[in-house]
């Protein structure tokens, strides 16, 4: 039984880690949406939350650096939004989702 135990703790953990990506970046994007107060830039910031939390949870190593491009430009965004710079923070979301679209897509054709 100690070998089984172990293999699924193993997949639990493996598990965790997986669903670590799309937890962590929609529960830092979600708070962003309410702090845009021009209207057409916060439905690209609703958008980019949407689309990081309808990915899919499953990773692996083959997009574990776009993960971290996608957690570095939420950095940016979170900046942009403080500054309020309708501009940077469109930009920036146009950046997250070519990025979270090419992660998804190579999740796709991998598994």
């Amino acid at each position: 039984h100690l070998i089984a135990n172990e293999s699924t703790a193993d997949s639990i953990e493996r598990h965790e880690i997986e669903l670590k990506y799309v937890k962590d970046c929609s529960a830092r994007i979600l708070p962003l949406v309410d702090m845009v107060s021009d209207k057409k830039t916060r439905k690209k910031v609703e958008a980019v939350y949407d689309m990081i939390h309808g990915s899919p949870v499953k990773s692996n190593n083959s997009v574990r650096q776009i993960e971290l491009d996608v957690i570095d430009q939420i950095d940016l965004l979170e900046a942009a939004v403080d500054s309020e710079d309708s501009d940077r923070i469109t930009a920036v979301c146009k950046k997250i989702t070519r990025l979270a679209d090419e992660r998804n897509r190579q999740l796709k054709y991998n598994n």
